[in-house]
């Protein structure tokens, strides 16, 4: 994979519940978006790590799937091009 391009940064504000004991977690995730093209290689699954299923799939494809919101920033930023780098995605929680 080759790196084209800076697409933008989403960021992402939760309280999680830890236990009756320990309290809340308040977890702010920052996350860059770039652009990329593939240069090769073979797409495939990660074992023991955070993503179980590696595939391509058409765009027409992607709001039928099941999604992180990640993804649909991510296109929107593709598809936009925001001169500030952000765009706003409703929570799919």
């Amino acid at each position: 994979m080759e790196v084209t391009g800076l697409l933008g940064v989403d960021s992402s504000r939760r309280t999680f519940r830890r236990g009756v004991l320990r309290g809340p977690v308040d977890h702010h995730g920052v996350r860059i978006v770039y652009e990329g093209r593939v240069t090769g290689g073979e797409l495939r699954h990660e074992i023991g790590g955070s993503t179980d299923l590696a595939a391509w799939h058409d765009l027409t494809a992607v709001p039928e799937l099941t999604r992180v919101r990640l993804v649909d920033v991510a296109l929107r930023l593709w598809r936009e091009r925001p001169v500030n780098g952000r765009v706003s995605v409703p929570d799919q929680r």
